[in-house]
């Protein structure tokens, strides 16, 4: 059975779309996996934050780390 011209242009346009989707994703980094920081922006960083943010990175990297950054070590 053929698909109307609407269900034709959904699919085309679904096509597009996912093409383009494909295209972001290769050249812009989207999410934490994709985010790289070096030492010294993370003591920056570090430095600034203050209450819950300071509280949820140091459940992420551990308050060993939090303390080695913040002694500049």
């Amino acid at each position: 059975m053929e698909r109307d011209i609407t269900g034709r242009a959904v699919q085309q346009s679904a096509k597009i779309v996912s093409r383009v989707m494909e295209r972001v994703t290769q050249k812009v980094p989207l999410g934490p996996s994709q985010v790289r920081m070096s030492r010294e922006e993370l003591r920056t960083e570090v430095h600034r934050m203050r209450g819950e943010p300071m509280l949820r990175l140091a459940e992420i990297l551990g308050d060993d780390e939090i303390m080695n950054v913040l002694r500049k070590r």
